[in-house]
Order: C-alpha cells, then structure tokens, then sequence
C-alpha cells in the first residue's frame, strides 16, 4: 500500500489486518522504492497522491509527477514484478462537476469526462495509463469515492463538525450529496480484492447525505440540542452563495447514480449514514 501517513491509508490498513491480511506500506517519496521487487505481494493499493488541499501552490507538472507519471511507473513495475491485481483510489473530481444551490447535479454512467482542475486532469491522465496495462493476468480497479469521511479525517465533513457543535443557526436548503463513510470504503476494497475483476466503481453510502439532516446527527451525537433553526434563504441570495465554493462543496447537490455500478454485494454490510455519523463523532472525542 502506498500512502506513508494517509487518513485512508491509517484506517484501511487497520481494517485489512483486522481481516487477515498482511499490509505493508511502501514509500514513493524517493526513487527507493524502484529497486523493491514487489514480487511477494498479490495486491498493491496505490493512495499516495498530490491532493490541492494539501498543497495549495501546486502547479500541473507537480500533478502530473505525481497523480500520472509515479501512478503509471508504480503500475508498470507491479505488473512486471508479477503482481496480479492494482487498486488505484481515484476520484469524482474527473467529472469535473461541482455542487449546486439551485439544481440536481448526478453523475451516471453516460456522464462525460471534463476535468476542471489540474488535480482531476492528472488523476483521469492515470486512469487512461493504466487500463492499458489491464490483460488476463493482470487486473486494475479504478475507484473514485465521493467525499470520504470518518474518525479523525480531514476535509469538508470536519469542518461541517467544527460548525455543527457550535452553531445552531443554518440556512433553509433541502439538498443531496454522495459520500462515503471510511469504513464502508475499506468493505469496498477489500471486496475488489476478494473478487478481482477489472472494474471502474463508485461507492457511496447507500442514502445521500442531506447536509442539515448531517448537522442534526452531529449535534445529537455531541451532546448538544438536536434542533436547528432553519433560515429560509432567497433565491437571489442562493444564486449568489452557489459562486463560493466551499458553500457549494457543502450545501450543493452533487450525487452519483444509485444505478452507476448497480448494487455491491457488499453493501449489505455497509453502516447506515447515521451510524457513520455516530461513530465519527463519538471517535473523535
């Protein structure tokens, strides 16, 4: 597994041996990894990647270094060191689909490939080099999760915790947006691994998250008074806050299609969204 010091990678690791798998975590951050034969391992599961909210003043080659080039070397050596299946954690950021205030935004399998960002672009760039690895003993899975959440994690779901515990006032907006919870992720992966087949997916919790119903839960799992008060928004007003886009990473409507993949076996062992939520509070205590 790559990734030295990553949310996921923390948690899939744990996941994983608690499943009886033996994980080792591989380091691309020098060229020492070359010279690694990868011939012992079945599986490797490629996390690292250059992230914008990591790295604000990233250019597009420092993206394409790392999201593409080391993702295609590292794909490359595995199949030539024996390896028989490559996981690669992708993202809907390939799309190139933003949230939004004032319509329905789903994304299903006709939908097109329109990268907006240097982060998406590189991400998709890797994507397309690696399926032509993809041969009869020699399985790639591409995965691109929605927005991932858990204990500990990092991004917009901790933020909408911080504002959750000590605001009660929100705005009067009815939305839906895929994510999903870490633990369900890590299902997912261990699933692609137990039944390898060349595949694109995307999972996501099996209810969409309705972003005030979500800080409703969070306050109720902190201890603090469910009820929130709802302020209606204008729509001139909504117009205007769908151009900031933290808003709109929060507040949007930005859905995968519950048909994209069709049903996962696995789902059925999947945490409903309001136990994904009471376990993310009350692990972060």
């Amino acid at each position: 597994m790559t990734g030295s010091n990553g949310f996921v990678g923390n948690e899939l690791q744990l996941f994983l041996e608690e499943n009886s798998c033996n994980v080792f975590r591989i380091s691309l951050k020098n060229n020492d990894w070359k010279f690694q034969s990868l011939s012992k391992f079945d599986v490797v599961i490629h996390l690292a990647a250059l992230v914008h909210n990591n790295t604000p003043n990233a250019k597009m080659v420092d993206y394409m270094n790392i999201n593409y080039h080391l993702t295609k070397q590292l794909a490359e050596k595995a199949k030539n060191d024996g390896v028989s299946q490559f996981i690669f954690l992708s993202t809907m950021s390939v799309y190139g689909l933003n949230g939004s205030l004032t319509e329905n935004v789903q994304i299903d399998q006709s939908t097109p490939y329109k990268p907006n960002t240097a982060y998406g672009s590189s991400k998709l760039l890797a994507e397309q080099a690696i399926q032509l690895l993809i041969d009869r003993n020699y399985v790639v899975n591409i995965v691109r999760p929605p927005m991932i959440f858990g204990k500990g994690g990092p991004g917009n779901f901790a933020k909408l915790i911080k504002v959750a515990k000590l605001n009660p006032v929100f705005p009067k907006i009815n939305n839906e947006r895929s994510v999903i919870y870490i633990d369900n992720l890590c299902i997912h992966l261990l699933s692609l691994m137990n039944n390898p087949k060349a595949e694109i997916t995307h999972p996501q919790n099996e209810e969409f998250m309705n972003t005030n119903s979500a800080l409703k839960l969070i306050r109720k799992y902190s201890g603090k008074k469910i009820k929130i008060i709802e302020v209606p928004i204008p729509k001139a007003i909504k117009n205007f806050f769908g151009k900031i886009n933290i808003f709109n990473k929060i507040y949007g409507n930005l859905t995968y299609s519950k048909n994209i993949d069709g049903r996962y076996m696995e789902t059925e062992f999947y945490k409903s969204f309001e136990e994904s939520v009471q376990n993310t509070i009350k692990l972060k205590k």
